[in-house]
Parts: structure tokens; sequence; C-alpha cells
């Protein structure tokens, strides 16, 4: 006999757990229907601790969930059962997704609906996802939200795509960078210095300095290394601190150029989502909460709890979001011809649109500005350690 764990709601609406042992997980089933409780949960005792560990140890990507809802989506158009449809998608997809699935598909023949069972994963699922896919299912049309939420995912992947192709020029930049500082002061210097020790070399100052330089970070590099995880960790520290953290947002969107970019990045996922919850038939003061669990900026989540304030007072959206100040007159104008007309929901999405040209635009403009920069003091750096290393080569071999 095998042990279950349960979760259960009673016939006086009461939940309840426990164990139960039956042969198997079909028996244990029975047992807890006979006894008229509604199955919320239900999994072996005896592998749940090694099947959450092993889904710890597992990361499920972006991508993993992309073409989960893509092709979820697809199955429940096409008229699959939701059972077959995630079976299908257990064999087609990663293997921490499987893992994923295969609980989602234990919990729902377990009585738990498609919220329940994904709810139980919401370090995977977005607050976002989890609310469209409750309101897909509490109105019948879950097929219609899957495909939504499948167009907004791959939406967002495209988006984020664009701004690390523009970020991935200065980054190789900056591994050169640091690749040659740390070629030059644990190999390079050490020889030249040995060399210029041996012949008595009359070194320039730039020289000097370098294998001083060189030198002290060679004796004394635990020394940096303890500072550098010192300093992550009080960066991570005082990221928690949510005084600090309200503070650095601030100062993040006072910045030239970055405040710009990512007040442009934070109204686009802020407007899209908006239009995609209020289209799938969640409320409006609902879909403001799922946002300001999730806006990712201090400023941005103030804005939008206040929103919500206004909006349970009888206020219109564009009323609530003009008196919070936090989001462009434009945009307001265009939610209230949304409103006049009908058409929020498009409306919304079209804001979207046009935050998202406006970020790539902003995003370019600003690599394009860093690039020439880079490229001016990597070439100083190389010309003042080319120089150094040059120079008193240059006085020996004249010196003979």
């Amino acid at each position: 006999m095998k042990q279950f764990t349960y979760k259960a709601i009673t016939q006086n609406n009461k939940r309840i757990s426990g164990i139960v042992e039956a042969k198997d997980k079909e028996a244990a089933i029975k047992i807890l229907k006979e006894k008229r409780l509604l199955i919320i949960n239900i999994s072996s005792q005896s592998d749940n601790f090694f099947y959450k560990l092993s889904l710890s140890f597992s990361k499920v990507s972006g991508s993993d969930i992309v073409f989960f809802t893509r092709q979820f989506a697809i199955m429940m158009n096409s008229g699959l059962p939701m059972i077959q449809s995630l079976n299908i998608l257990k064999k087609k997809t990663s293997k921490a997704m499987a893992k994923v699935i295969d609980d989602i598909i234990q919990s729902i023949e377990g009585g738990s609906s498609l919220y329940e069972a994904m709810n139980n994963h919401n370090k995977i699922f977005s607050p976002i996802y989890l609310s469209l896919i409750k309101s897909g299912e509490l109105g019948g049309v879950l097929d219609q939200v899957l495909e939504q939420l499948a167009n907004n995912l791959e939406k967002e992947r495209d988006f984020m795509a664009k701004v690390k192709s523009a970020l991935f020029y200065p980054g190789i930049i900056s591994v050169v960078m640091v690749g040659i500082l740390i070629i030059m002061v644990f190999f390079v210097m050490p020889q030249l210095a040995e060399l210029y020790k041996q012949f008595d070399a009359d070194l320039p100052i730039t020289t000097t300095l370098m294998i001083s330089g060189s030198e002290f970070i060679r004796h004394y590099w635990f020394i940096f290394f303890f500072i550098f995880l010192l300093a992550i960790f009080a960066v991570i520290y005082f990221l928690k601190q949510s005084q600090v953290r309200q503070e650095i947002d601030k100062i993040i969107l006072r910045l030239p150029y970055i405040g710009d970019l990512q007040d442009k990045i934070i109204s686009t996922n802020l407007m899209r989502t908006l239009s995609l919850l209020i289209k799938s038939g969640v409320s409006i003061v609902d879909s403001l909460q799922v946002l300001s669990a999730g806006a990712g900026n201090y400023v941005y989540q103030q804005g939008i709890t206040g929103t919500i304030r206004n909006v349970e007072k009888g206020m219109s959206l564009s009323d609530s979001f003009a008196q919070e100040n936090f989001l462009p007159e434009l945009v307001i104008q265009m939610i209230i011809v949304g409103e006049e007309t009908g058409k929020i929901d498009e409306t919304l999405a079209k804001i979207a649109r046009q935050f998202e040209k406006e970020s790539v635009i902003a995003l370019k403009t600003m690599t394009n500005m860093i690039e020439p920069m880079m490229i001016i003091v990597l070439g100083i750096g190389i010309g003042v350690m080319v120089f150094s290393i040059i120079m008193p080569i240059y006085n020996l071999t004249s010196s003979f």
C-alpha cells in the first residue's frame, strides 16, 4: 500500500488536507470521492519530495513558456481535450518543462482546475499569466485567452531580442577590455618587469605605474576579490530594502537617456499587458492590481496603486491615470478616445506598439553613443600600454 497526500474541499466548503492509503493513485481518488470530497490536489508521499527536489534543480526558460503556450493554444483551438493536449506537449518540450506539465496533469486529474494546477508553479508562470488563465476558465474562452497570451509572449520575446541585440556589441567591447587588462596584469607586465630589471632600464612614469599596479594586484588579488564579493552582497542587500529600492528607482528614471529608455520599456509592457487583460475579460481593477505587483519600478507601482484607488471611487481609467501623473499626456488623450469609442483594449495595444517603436529607437540612439566612446577608451588604454612597453625597449636598444 502507498500513502498519498491530498488537499480537498468538504461538502461544507471547508478545505482539508491529509494522507490516504491505497494501492495506486486511482484507488486513492476513488476512496476520497466515496467520502464526498472535492479533490484539489493529490500526490504520492513517497516520491513527492524527490520530485520537488528535481524541479528545484531544473530551470524552465522563457522560450519553454512561449513554446508551451503557443502549442497549447493550437491544440485547444483544434478541439483536443485538455489532458490529451498536455500529454502531447509533455513529450515535445524540454525536460524541465515536461516535469512541470506532468505535475499540472496530476493536479487536474486530482480535481484541480488548470489555474489551480498552474498556480502551484507560480515561480514559473507569472501573476499576469495566471490571471489570464483563471479568466479564460471562468469565461469559457480558455482557447481564445491562450491564443492571445501566446501572441503577447511572442511580442515580448521579440522585443527583448531587439534589446539584447542592441547591447551585444557594447558587451563584446567590455569583455575585450577586461580580457586585455587581465592578460597585461598577470602575464605580460611580470615578464617585462623582470626584463627591465635585468638591464637596469630607465622607465617612464607610465611604465613604472603599470608595473607597480600589476605587482600590487597580483600580490593582493584576494583583497580585490573579497571587496568584489562584498560589493555584490551589499548591492543585493540594499536592493532588498524597500526604501533604498524606491530611491534607486526614482534616480534611474531621472537619468538622461537611461531613464527615458526604461520609462518607454515599462510603458510598453504596461500598456500591452493591460490591453490583453481587459480584452480577456478581466476587470480594470483586477488588471491594474496584477500590473501593480509586476510593475518593476516603484514610481510606476505607486502610480498604478493610486490609479486603482481612483477607479474604485468611480473615476474613468483616463481620469485615474491623469490624476496620478506618471504617464505622458498624449497617452491619456488616446485612452480618452478609446473610452469614447468603446475600444479601450485596441487603443492600449496601439499605445504599446508606439512605445515599443520608441524604445527600440531610444536604445539604438544610446548604443550609438556608447559604442564610439568605448572604442575611444579602449584605444587610449591600448595606446598607453603600447607606449609604456615600447619606450623602455627603445631606450635600451638606443643605448647599445
